[in-house]
C-alpha cells in the first residue's frame, strides 16, 4: 500500500510535470508549491511573467544596447561602469535643477 508521503511527492512531481511555467514561476519568486501565494496566483500571470522574461531576454540578444529605446533595457545592457557613470550624471543633473538657495 502507498503511503501518504508518497502519494503527495508523486503529485507535486505530476503536477511540475504538466504544469513547467508554474514550476519555473514557484523557483523565480521563491514561492512553495501550494502555499497561499502560489494558490492566489493565475496561470495567465504566470505566463505573462515567463513570456516577458524570454521575449525581453531575446530582444537584448538580438539587438544589444540601442541608444535612447526603453531605458530599463537600456541599462540591463550597460556595463558596471557604465551604470555607475550613468548614475553620476543623473545625479548632477538632478542637482543643477535644484534652487539656489545662496541667493
Amino acid at each position: 500500500m502507498e503511503s501518504l508521503e508518497d502519494k503527495i511527492k508523486k503529485e507535486v512531481i505530476s503536477w511540475s510535470n504538466r504544469f513547467p511555467i508554474d514550476r519555473w514561476w514557484r523557483k523565480k519568486y521563491n514561492i512553495p508549491y501550494m502555499s497561499k501565494a502560489h494558490k492566489e496566483c493565475s496561470f495567465l500571470d504566470q505566463y505573462f511573467d515567463f513570456i516577458e522574461e524570454k521575449e525581453v531576454k531575446k530582444y537584448i540578444e538580438s539587438f544589444g544596447y540601442i541608444p535612447n529605446i526603453s531605458k530599463w533595457i537600456n541599462e540591463q545592457c550597460k556595463s558596471e561602469k557604465q551604470r555607475e557613470e550613468s548614475l553620476i550624471d543623473e545625479a548632477r543633473r538632478e542637482m543643477s535643477e535644484l534652487p539656489d538657495f545662496n541667493d
